[in-house]
């Protein structure tokens, strides 16, 4: 199984029709859906996301629940419920933790970079790496929530900052 580090370093640099290929959104592109779904939906499949706990941000950063994982023609959609919060940037976010929405985008929305995916007009972005997950959860068992946030938001190339 390839990490999101192998799949950036193999697709960014070396597809022969598009530079930066992960790393590129355009709503109107459909060869770029077309091909982003191909390297992207194995990926994520590979990744038994349905039930797992993921990092995320976007309305805060965090530990959550995703289920209902769908992929499509058109793009990936989950349901998220949030968890414990690493950060909570807005005074109506207190109360977070339990709560549920959705995500999703089409393929060709879908920016990765070394450790994270994220829909780029959204604003959102998962972690769907469980190695990457547990280092996280480690550095929040041993260090508290201020440390694994700051280490969450300083992984190679976060979008969003």
């Amino acid at each position: 199984m390839l990490t999101l580090k192998e799949l950036s370093d193999a697709y960014n640099e070396n597809h022969p029709t598009h530079a930066h290929l992960l790393n590129r959104a355009d709503v109107s592109n459909k060869e770029l859906n077309v091909t982003k779904r191909k390297i992207l939906q194995p990926y994520l499949e590979e990744q038994k996301l349905n039930g797992r706990i993921i990092i995320y941000k976007e309305k805060f950063v965090g530990f959550v629940l995703i289920n209902n994982v769908e992929m499509s023609e058109k793009g990936f959609k989950a349901n998220i419920q949030a968890l414990d919060p690493l950060f909570q940037p807005y005074e109506h976010h207190q109360d977070i933790e339990g709560r549920k929405w959705k995500i999703s985008g089409p393929w060709n929305m879908l920016i990765c970079n070394d450790t994270s995916i994220g829909c780029f007009y959204v604003g959102w972005n998962i972690w769907p790496e469980a190695g990457y997950t547990k280092y996280i959860e480690k550095i929040y068992l041993n260090k508290g929530k201020q440390a694994a946030y700051i280490e969450v938001m300083n992984s190679k190339k976060t979008k969003g900052g």
